[in-house]
């Protein structure tokens, strides 16, 4: 489906403007040699729009005089009250433009001369385009978080195994053999503090008598 937006009228004008009403465009409608306007659409002409029509989609209006004519042309015309512009759709690439002697209306409302799929696509294109970038990022946040949640995983296994090993270490300890070796290495500390205790007690002169 393509789509092409004309401008919106100056001044907040309100959905019921008329063509009549020049101080509400920026560009001034001059109608044309007939009195009127005359859309040319695919190569179809509009009716003649009389000068004092509105734009909206009410019966003797703009937008009703292109859809009088959809049938042949393929085009649709709607209204937009809240932001005042009027907008032409086809399914296919549509031409817009003035008939000859027929005024300036497309200059007035805005409109291009030409409704076409490259445009639409591109912008369609370039959506897709972000919403994959932005898939990317999240895929790479959330890859980020699962890295450093398995370098945690990690380090707290290893911890888990050291605790399992000393645990068992105490486990394991025979108690009889540990008292021994205990009692060994008590006695031979009270032997050396005997030792030193003597050692202490002597004077030069201990030695040369």
């Amino acid at each position: 489906m393509l789509f092409l937006q004309g401008g919106a009228p100056t001044g907040g004008a309100p959905a019921s403007t008329l063509l009549s009403d020049t101080a509400a465009f920026a560009t001034t409608p001059v109608p044309g040699g007939g009195g009127g306007y005359t859309l040319d659409i695919n190569g179809v002409a509009t009716a003649v729009i009389p000068p004092g029509d509105a734009i909206d989609g009410a019966a003797g209006s703009v937008v009703s005089a292109i859809n009088a004519i959809t049938a042949q042309t393929g085009v649709t015309a709607t209204y937009n009250a809240a932001t005042q512009k009027m907008s032409l759709t086809g399914a296919n690439s549509f031409t817009v433009a003035d008939a000859a002697g027929g005024g300036n209306l497309t200059e007035v409302l805005n409109l291009a001369a030409q409704g076409d799929t490259i445009q639409p696509i591109s912008t369609q294109l370039g959506d897709i385009s972000n919403a994959l970038n932005v898939t990317l990022t999240a895929r790479s946040a959330v890859g980020a978080k699962l890295q450093a949640l398995s370098a945690v995983s990690g380090q707290l296994q290893t911890d888990v195994t050291d605790n399992t090993n000393v645990e068992a270490g105490i486990e394991d300890t025979n108690v009889a053999t540990a008292t021994t070796a205990f009692t060994a290495t008590q006695t031979a500390l009270e032997a050396a503090y005997s030792t030193t205790t003597r050692l202490e007690q002597q004077t030069l002169f201990s030695y040369l008598s």
